[in-house]
C-alpha cells in the first residue's frame, strides 16, 4: 500500500470515527 492509499484510508477512518463517535475526541 503507497502512502496515498494510506492516506485516503485514514482519512476515511477519521470521518467514519467522527461521524459516530462525535463526542469523543
Amino acid at each position: 500500500m503507497n502512502e496515498s492509499q494510506f492516506q485516503q484510508a485514514a482519512g476515511i477512518s477519521a470521518e467514519l470515527a467522527a461521524r459516530w463517535y462525535p463526542h469523543i475526541t
